[in-house]
């Protein structure tokens, strides 16, 4: 995908969801045949790019966002050094960290801007998410047991505030941070290194999002970086028809009544919503299933694949109506009937 065409040029809504222009062929290829698909509906899934806070020689050559340093090691088994300091703050730290020791790289420090009481605060109002992510948790600590496994040290309320060297950094300047991120006097210490990795959380990348002219909402400065795609429950942008899913619309939304489908990415599965219903599939998507309260388990006996389990609900809730007569297992489910 390289373009989209908005079928709404004046936006008064109503319109179909955007052309998309296609570009088939090799990416560095010459030669490539376009095409164009104006789509029934469309998942825009853009991803995001690590944030960095600039300092004092962070545009020497050496210097990488964590996001980079974590790809070459994965992908192509290329390290960005032999001795590294990873940098920054949020729990991506942790298995950038993890893959450069697993490419051979010695890192010789991994450093959190937020104080301990910052993060456990961070953590606490997130405890919801935390309860239905502890495949996630597992992997925070395995990550964690990487780093003393390699005598890593993980410092919190430490940042790095300079990077020196002739020609590409030699060096780093870190110094204790306060809670308000303001350097501690006296707390400057240096670190040799051949390489330095940097990640300040995520900015998704809004670019598809807003030519499409879906509505933008979380701006609380006057950068870009706290802006996210709006979406509803069901991840359904303001345009019709376009959905956002993965880290453009930022924190998942809120979970509506009634039976959902699992993901394997952690959120609503926008594709599966993206598929048309017959009508009595929407019909009963809309007054809503089973109440989350009337489902006590999960069973073995309808499991969709990996990453979830369907719910059996109790015999209150079974007396409601909730399958189609078009025989798809459930209304969020793909709709069975032709045309559906």
């Amino acid at each position: 995908m390289w373009a989209l065409e908005r079928r709404d040029p004046d936006g008064t809504g109503g319109a179909p969801p955007p052309r998309v222009h296609l570009l088939h062929g090799r990416a560095d290829g010459s030669g490539r045949r376009r095409s164009t698909v104006d789509p029934d509906a469309l998942v825009l899934a853009v991803g995001a790019h690590d944030r960095v806070l600039p300092f004092p020689g962070w545009e020497l050559p050496g210097v990488f966002t964590a996001g980079a340093a974590q790809a070459l090691a994965k992908g192509e088994r290329v390290v960005v050094g032999d001795r590294v300091v990873v940098a920054g703050t949020g729990p991506f730290l942790l298995p950038v960290a993890a893959a450069l020791m697993e490419a051979g790289t010695q890192v010789r420090a991994v450093l959190e801007a937020n104080v301990p009481g910052t993060v456990v605060r961070g953590w606490s109002r997130r405890g919801g998410e935390l309860a239905v992510h502890t495949a996630r948790i597992r992997e925070l600590c395995r990550y964690g047991g990487e780093l003393v496994r390699h005598r890593v040290p993980y410092r919190f309320g430490r940042a790095v505030v300079a990077a020196r060297g002739a020609g590409r950094v030699e060096e780093v300047v870190t110094a204790r941070l306060r809670a308000d991120w303001s350097v501690v006097p006296g707390s400057e210490r240096s670190t040799a290194v051949d390489a330095l990795c940097v990640s300040h959380g995520f900015s998704p990348q809004l670019e598809l999002p807003l030519a499409a002219g879906c509505t933008l909402r979380g701006r609380t400065t006057a950068s870009p970086a706290g802006e996210f795609v709006a979406v509803d429950a069901d991840q359904r942008t303001s345009v019709a028809g376009v959905y956002a899913a993965g880290r453009s619309p930022g924190s998942p939304a809120p979970r509506p009544r009634g039976p959902r489908v699992p993901s394997r990415a952690g959120s609503p599965a926008a594709g599966t919503r993206a598929t048309p219903p017959c009508a009595e599939c929407d019909a009963i998507a809309t007054r809503g299933g089973p109440s989350p309260r009337d489902w006590p388990g999960p069973t073995r006996s309808d499991r969709p694949g990996p990453g979830g389990w369907h719910r059996t609900p109790s015999s209150a809730a079974a007396r409601r109506p909730t399958t189609p007569s078009c025989g798809a297992p459930s209304p969020t489910r793909r709709c069975r009937r032709p045309g559906g």
